[in-house]
C-alpha cells in the first residue's frame, strides 16, 4: 500500500498484478485461491499510509476468507 492509499496486488498465474481498488480485493484475493496452498496474504504498507486506509485492506482480505496476513517491515539502518 502507497502513502496515498493505492492498493497493489502481485499477481500469480492466475491473476493479472497490478494496481487495484479496494472494493475489488477481496473478489481479486478469492480468485487467487488455490487448494492445498497456503492461504497468508504479504502486507507492505507505506509508513505514511492512513491507518485506514491500511484498516480498510486489512477487512477486505479477511473478507476473501483469508485470516494469516503477514506484515513485510524494512529495519532501518538509520542511528538514533
Amino acid at each position: 500500500m502507497t502513502r496515498d492509499g493505492n492498493v497493489f496486488v502481485i499477481g500469480n498465474n492466475n491473476t493479472r498484478g497490478g494496481k487495484v481498488l479496494s472494493s475489488e480485493l477481496p473478489s481479486i484475493l478469492r480468485s487467487m485461491i488455490q487448494p492445498e496452498v497456503e492461504r497468508r496474504v504479504y502486507v507492505s504498507a507505506d509508513a505514511r499510509a492512513k491507518y485506514a486506509d491500511v484498516q480498510a485492506a486489512l477487512s477486505a482480505v479477511r473478507d476473501a476468507g483469508i485470516s494469516d496476513v503477514t506484515f513485510m517491515v524494512e529495519s532501518s539502518n538509520k542511528t538514533r
